[in-house]
């Protein structure tokens, strides 16, 4: 009997999963969270050996437990805390080799997303369980080729800002720099991602998952 902890920030789908897994021959469901921390809890009381962690997944300053940002973040705080729990990575669409590379980095098993039957989520977990990497194999592969992001801290900043539609001249003053500084840390992400412009160094830096600073 596999024992499994479903996290995620939607109540109803959380509870929908749940309910459902738990109507599966072999998987018991021994506890749900809402955040990071309570995911981090549960698994310490419940000692799950998979854990569905959500990527919208918050976090909650509680005081109990360490932070957890996200739910990568929550992955990582998992693998430290609950070393026998695996983690399969639950993304809302079909997710990018960046963002499956981040999953696996923090110590995820495997992934599965919203778009696929449920019959691949309970497969997911009972191979997770097993030892075994889940998701789709070129995704997978692509996301183990990816190299470190070339972006330095500052470019990172600007480019998360130029994604919400911010100007140069709001970037400037939130950040204290002027323009031209922006400019130049722009020019210089678009040289280094081989952009045509500032939006396509922000696409081509959200593919690969390097608009997150690194854990």
């Amino acid at each position: 009997m596999t024992r499994a902890l479903v996290a995620g920030e939607q109540r109803m789908l959380r509870e929908a999963i749940a309910a459902a897994l738990g109507l599966e021959d072999g998987v018991k469901v021994v506890a749900q969270a809402a955040s990071g921390q309570e995911a981090v809890s549960a698994a310490r009381v419940c000692g799950p050996e998979v854990a569905l962690i959500s990527t919208r997944l918050p976090g909650a300053a509680d005081g109990r437990e360490p932070p957890c940002g996200d739910g990568i973040d929550t992955i990582h705080a998992l693998r430290l805390a609950v070393p026998g729990c695996r983690s399969l990575v639950v993304f809302g669409g079909a997710p990018g080799p960046g963002q499956v590379r981040s999953a696996l980095l923090a110590g995820a098993a495997g992934y599965v997303h919203t778009g696929l039957p449920f019959a691949d989520l309970v497969a997911g977990v009972h191979a997770v369980a097993a030892g075994h990497a889940v998701g789709d194999p070129e995704v997978l592969r692509a996301a183990r080729r990816i190299g470190r992001s070339p972006l330095s801290g500052r470019e990172r900043q600007i480019l998360r800002r130029v994604a919400t539609g911010a100007d140069t001249a709001d970037i400037a003053r939130e950040l204290s720099l002027t323009v031209g500084t922006v400019r130049n840390h722009l020019s210089a992400a678009v040289r280094k991602l081989a952009a045509r412009t500032s939006v396509d160094a922000v696409r081509i830096a959200a593919d690969h998952d390097w608009l997150r600073d690194p854990g």
